[in-house]
């Protein structure tokens, strides 16, 4: 059992600061006078192409490069919490409050799937293939594709996980949670395992290829927001409603680290580096931790909302995060040969209205 740690009080070690290099501020909503929140960012596998959604019940598809809109689809009737892209790049997946999962052509927008929720009464809106409803129509909080593309994984307020032939959109097995309601999950980077939590303050991992559990991780009564595996799969990280930042050895399920990585609530978080991982939250700022001194080492401040989605790139070292301010930030993060971080102007392009 590891001991519980405090991150060392700022002072001798300040943590670096860093400013996003490139913004997008999403526009006003036409009926309202204010623009919709920032609750699920995607990254397409070539880098290319950015999607949010948030309580617009809208996905928004951007340029990467400059923050150059590209188009936005309609199809949901709620609060879209989550969206994946599909590992070819062709399809993204987006799900949310309306229990509703729908499966879009990237390249020209098209609904190609739609599974569960409330029926679409509005005309256009009918996809190319009908696929049957899932017998739910509540809540959705995470849906991802495997690391191979066969598999969609969909989690929320079920009490199960389902998983999805992708190709097909038919139904293939469903997972038992513990305890209830989960609100985040991820695969390992091979694929053979996945990893929820939820409600319930436990982790529950089970192998892919059989549905068997394979272990529970204790994280504490408080709810699990989020989690990730390291980039080589070894480890998992999870914090959420807890004040604990907490990371266990997958083949043994023993806990290496757990410290305090507060204030707010953990919302999202993503491994940065083989040592490094990413959080944000509810106080609106992200923080990047080395996991072996268990200090915060650079600081990541200027959104003005809580940090509710984080994407990282390896191949441009860049964090994305979407946030509740109703803006999507991209951030330059050092290398580790780097002897300072990087800093760039902010640039602010405005979303085109269409």
């Amino acid at each position: 059992m590891v001991a519980l740690c405090r991150a060392p009080a700022l002072g001798a070690e300040a943590p670096l600061a860093i400013t996003p290099h490139q913004i997008i501020r999403l526009p006003h909503r036409a009926d309202r006078d204010d623009a919709p929140v920032v609750t699920g960012v995607a990254l397409s596998p070539r880098g290319d192409l950015i999607a949010t959604a948030g309580d617009d019940h809208l996905v928004w598809i951007w340029q990467a490069a400059d923050g150059k809109f590209v188009r936005k689809l309609r199809g949901h009737d709620d609060w879209v919490r989550t969206l994946a892209f599909h590992p070819s790049g062709n399809h993204l997946a987006s799900a949310g409050d309306d229990g509703r999962i729908i499966i879009w052509n990237v390249a020209t927008g098209e609904m190609v799937h739609r599974l569960g929720g409330r029926p679409v009464s509005r005309r256009g809106l009918e996809p190319q293939s009908k696929t049957p409803h899932v017998p739910e129509a509540d809540c959705i909080y995470r849906i991802l594709y495997s690391p191979d593309g066969s598999q969609l994984a969909a989690a929320g307020f079920q009490g199960t996980i389902s998983l999805y032939n992708a190709a097909t959109a038919q139904l293939e097995q469903r997972l038992n949670c513990p305890n209830g309601t989960m609100r985040t999950m991820e695969y390992s980077p091979d694929g053979s395992q996945l990893a929820a939590g939820g409600r319930s303050g436990q982790i529950r991992i089970w192998n892919t290829h059989d549905g068997r559990v394979l272990r529970d991780l204790a994280a504490g009564p408080q709810r699990i927001r989020t989690l990730a595996f390291s980039h080589e799969g070894d480890r998992v990280a999870a914090a959420g409603d807890g004040p604990y930042l907490r990371v266990w050895e997958v083949a043994s399920g023993a806990e290496l680290t757990a410290f305090v990585a507060r204030p707010g609530r953990i919302m999202a978080l993503v491994f940065c580096g083989p040592n490094e991982i990413a959080t944000g939250g509810s106080d609106n700022v992200i923080r990047i931790w080395n996991l072996e001194r268990m200090i915060e080492t650079h600081r990541l401040a200027g959104h003005e909302g809580s940090v509710s989605a984080l994407e990282f790139n390896p191949a441009e070292a860049t964090l994305v995060s979407g946030s509740f301010d109703t803006t999507v930030r991209f951030w330059r993060l050092p290398s580790a040969s780097a002897a300072a971080t990087a800093r760039v102007p902010v640039a602010r392009p405005r979303p085109q209205k269409n």
